[in-house]
Order: structure tokens, then sequence, then C-alpha cells
């Protein structure tokens, strides 16, 4: 074998590797995990769908509203698709939002802090990390609603965690003994 050969081998086995290793980029609002290899915990950071009254702009998670509506106090929501592999057991991981928020998967109710309302009064904060097993589909919709009245920063300050049950029961419980 040349040494043309030799070089050529080396830079794709380690590209390869490179390609293997990172995570598909969630960009507008979506992210295709469908050949990711879930070998441990992924944290979906990345460019969500942002809906603030009649407005609709993409922001990065995680991350505070305070910047982009121009206040901390308000009712937003965020929009994450993911596309994952149909046979994977997977689970998501909710650090705390410090406010009132409401999850839904695939229009479905999977997570309540708080009561999420319009001023002050209707909304109640709640500080709680969740668990919680995802539905086997190969697409999976993920909607926040969030109300913030009570605190001085608004938004997903920690982006949620997505992985096999066994990693993401240790995320979680290294952040609630860290509390």
């Amino acid at each position: 074998m040349g040494y043309k050969n030799v070089i050529i081998l080396f830079f794709y086995f380690f590209s390869s590797l490179f390609l293997y290793c990172t995570p598909p980029l969630i960009q507008n609002g979506y992210v295709d995990l469908s050949n990711y290899e879930f070998t441990d915990k992924l944290v979906l950071k990345g460019e969500y769908k942002f809906k603030y009254q009649d407005k609709e702009i993409l922001v990065n998670v995680p991350g505070y509203w305070n910047n982009i509506i121009n206040k901390e106090y308000g009712y937003c929501e965020y929009f994450l698709k993911l596309k994952i592999p149909k046979s994977k057991n997977l689970y998501l991981f909710m650090d705390h939002i410090s406010t009132a928020y409401e999850l839904y998967i695939n229009n479905n109710l999977a997570l309540k802090a708080g009561r999420i309302g319009k001023d002050r009064i209707e909304s109640i904060p709640e500080l709680k990390y969740a668990f919680i097993s995802l539905p086997s589909t190969d697409i999976i919709q993920l909607h926040w609603k969030i109300s913030n009245f009570h605190s001085n920063v608004g938004g997903i300050p920690y982006a949620p965690i997505i992985g096999p049950g066994n990693y993401i029961k240790n995320v979680m419980y290294t952040a609630t003994w860290n509390c």
C-alpha cells in the first residue's frame, strides 16, 4: 500500500469518526436523530421555534427570553420537533424552569409545573425536575407553554436531555442531589 493510500485511509477513518460522534444540529426547531446512536445522553441545545404574542421567531435554548421580548415577565411558547429511531426506548430529562410551565409531547400534556397564566395572579411558579418516557414513535413534538411573572428571568435556562433510561436517571439523580 502506497503512502497516498495510507493518508487517504487515515483521513477517511478520522473524518468518519468525527461525523459519527457529532450529534446533528437543532435548526429551525427540528433535529433528525433517526441515525444517531444513543449510547449516552444528548443535550438538546440549539435553535427552537419561539412564539410570543403574535410573533414567531427562532431562539437558542438554553437561554432566557429577557433579551428577546425585552422584559422578564410574560407568556411564551417553545417548539421542538425530533425525528428519532422508533426502536429506541428513550427518555427526556427536564431540569427546572424557574417559573410555571406545561410540556406537551405529541399534543398530550406530559408534565406540569405550577400553573401557567397570563398575569401574576393566574400564574403560580414551581421548581420541578422531570424524567419522562418518550412515546415509541419516530416523530416527537415537544411544546412548552411557559409563563413567568415571579422570577427576574424567563425562558428555558437548561436544555432538555434525551437518552436511554439509565443515563437519564443518572442525570436526574445528579441534578436533584446538587440542589
